[in-house]
């Protein structure tokens, strides 16, 4: 598609140009009075000659031995690479990477501006910041009608959610009315009259001569057909009262957003100032809104932002570590195998790290941006504290929202004006997780080849098969665990709640490490982490809980195998290094848990 230079140059100011004849201290005043570095050197028709530049000043001064009073513009004047305004505008950022500036000229070749790449980088910014706003409107949008089909457990009913969209959006069913409208017309225009109109057959013909429109999903749904979900009375009855505005006034605003974002997406030149505007007021509207429930539901059963008044001490998990201690049924305390060196793919890795590592019983987690910025141990990028599109839960091109997806958590509810964020576990991952785990420690209690001593799974990226050692509290467990970058392990996870005796586990049994790959018929990936409490050893296989039904079943066939081999390679090893560290250490008991925390 074309992007002209007209496109780049059409707000640029006045043009500021020189006359070969005048004094080079004049091209320099002129410079310095408009912060420019060049001016265009033009004739007294205005015809581009050339480019004066501060360097270009410096040497001729240098060569002349003279001052500026002695020199005119054309002693200084350098050659010009000039651009036509219908130039392809990737032309001139090619030229750009060679030269510091660039003249544009008309037909006639008379100057009408100069290019600079920070025009250009400008420019760009500009429409990026324009685009973004087109996101935070489509994310919230997404947001408030998805809260339409959330219960009071903040679980969202993706099934009454797709069933809205089958009927808000026009689809086969429209097509095949107005289709059904055009044949009764043609009868009754060609006299042979509607009573002749025969449903099954039209229905027939309309099957033959149109191909099925599949049914989108809602994250394929554009600008325009959210417009239509959110006015749609499905929709509306639930939220409207957000809006406090007769939905024509909120749809009239949305359709002109679109027609603004098909203009920036499809590059159909600059848009006005009144359109950059509109699309900042909207973005910035729809973030003030407060979403209130429908009269069923609690008071507080969803909130789209975060309100300031959040209660930290109910909300929060401030009083929880990433690796939690806690007691299981029996009141032996339960390992959780969370702890892992932080992934140097993404800088991010540190929330997810932090979110998987939550207690159990914490649903949801708010948390000010300042929060977020001491878990990653760096500051927040500009765009995250002033657009709500940077917190979308996007697993293909946000590499910030593909960790705590992969996680098992999402953002539930952003607050840019009280800088908050709201994340909550996904209850559908969640659901996965179980029958995941389910259906592999079934095969593995029914394959005979572990003890399986397992807890029903609760929802987690990870589960307990077995544990270490056979008698006494526990200081090791045998696991399984979706982990990040889509992979999966089996592992033995080392964690006497002492960091010193964990190595000492770990180094007994690496100092074996031949002999126990020999045992597992298979390189093992041997896991220190001195930078951690934990160890562990494991084995890895690709796979993501959020793959097809056969790529899940593959992966729990080899968990299963995996598994038992390790489990058989490892365990009575694993259990001896145990039960000495017992015998000359201080055994963990549940007497002495809170002081060994501290």
């Amino acid at each position: 598609m074309p992007f002209n230079v007209d496109q780049l140059i059409s707000e640029q100011q006045k043009l500021v140009a020189i006359r070969r004849e005048a004094k080079v201290r004049e091209a320099v005043e002129l410079m310095i009075e408009h912060d420019y570095s060049q001016l265009p050197v033009v004739d007294s028709d205005g015809k581009l000659l050339g480019m004066i530049t501060g360097d270009s000043v410096i040497r001729a001064l240098n060569n002349f031995n003279t001052n500026v009073d002695g020199l005119r513009v054309e002693h200084a004047m350098i050659p010009a690479k000039k651009h036509f305004l219908d130039d392809d505008l990737f032309e001139l950022l090619n030229d750009l990477r060679d030269e510091s500036a660039l003249a544009i000229v008309d037909g006639e070749e008379k100057a009408i501006g100069v290019v600079t790449s920070f025009d250009t980088t400008e420019y760009f910014r500009r429409r990026a910041q324009d685009m973004m706003y087109v996101e935070d409107i489509e994310s919230a949008l997404k947001e408030y009608i998805s809260s339409a089909f959330t219960n009071d457990n903040e679980e969202l009913d993706d099934a009454a959610r797709s069933e809205a969209v089958m009927h808000s959006i026009a689809s086969d069913n429209e097509a095949r009315k107005q289709f059904n409208r055009a044949v009764v017309h043609y009868l009754n225009i060609s006299g042979v009259g509607a009573d002749k109109f025969d449903v099954a057959n039209a229905t027939a013909t309309f099957d033959a001569s149109f191909p099925r429109q599949e049914q989108k999903s809602f994250d394929d749904l554009t600008l325009a057909e959210f417009n239509q979900m959110l006015v749609h009375s499905t929709t509306w009855r639930k939220i409207g009262n957000v809006f406090n505005l007769d939905k024509k006034a909120v749809s009239d605003l949305l359709d002109e957003v679109r027609k603004t974002r098909n203009a920036l997406f499809h590059f159909r030149g600059e848009i006005s100032q009144i359109q950059r505007a509109q699309l900042q007021f909207c973005a910035e509207w729809l973030n003030r809104q407060r979403p209130t429930p429908a009269t069923d539901r609690k008071s507080d059963a969803y909130c789209e932002n975060v309100s300031s008044s959040v209660d930290f001490a109910t909300e929060s998990s401030r009083n929880y570590t990433a690796t939690v201690m806690d007691i299981n049924s029996t009141g032996i305390r339960a390992i959780v195998p969370v702890e892992e060196v932080v992934s140097s793919d993404s800088r991010y890795a540190p929330l997810a790290r932090y979110l998987q590592g939550l207690h159990d019983s914490i649903s949801t987690e708010v948390l000010s941006f300042e929060e977020v910025e001491g878990i990653l141990g760096d500051r927040l990028p500009a765009n995250a504290r002033q657009h709500r599109a940077w917190w979308a839960n996007d697993s293909v091109s946000h590499v910030q929202s593909q960790q705590w997806l992969d996680a098992g958590w999402r953002v539930n509810g952003i607050s840019i004006a009280d800088q908050r964020v709201k994340f909550a576990r996904n209850v559908e991952r969640e659901r996965k997780y179980i029958n995941f785990f389910s259906a592999a420690i079934a095969d593995l209690d029914a394959s005979k080849g572990i003890t399986v001593k397992a807890t029903s799974p609760g929802g987690q990226s990870w589960q307990t098969v077995a544990v270490l050692p056979k008698v006494g509290p526990q200081l090791a467990v045998f696991s399984m665990a979706f982990t990040f970058r889509s992979r999966f392990r089996v592992e033995l996870y080392i964690d006497t709640w002492n960091k010193d005796q964990n190595k000492r586990v770990f180094d007994a049994l690496f100092a074996n490490r031949t002999d126990i790959e020999n045992s597992v018929g298979a390189p093992l990936s041997w896991e220190r982490l001195d930078a951690k409490r934990a160890c562990r050893v494991a084995l890895y296989h690709e796979g993501s809980i959020t793959g097809a039904t056969k790529q899940l079943d593959e992966l729990r066939n080899w968990s299963k195998d995996a598994m038992t081999r390790l489990f058989q390679g490892i365990a009575d090893r694993a259990d001896f290094a145990l039960t000495e560290i017992s015998k000359t250490n201080e055994t963990v008991t549940l007497k002495n848990q809170d002081e060994l925390a501290k």
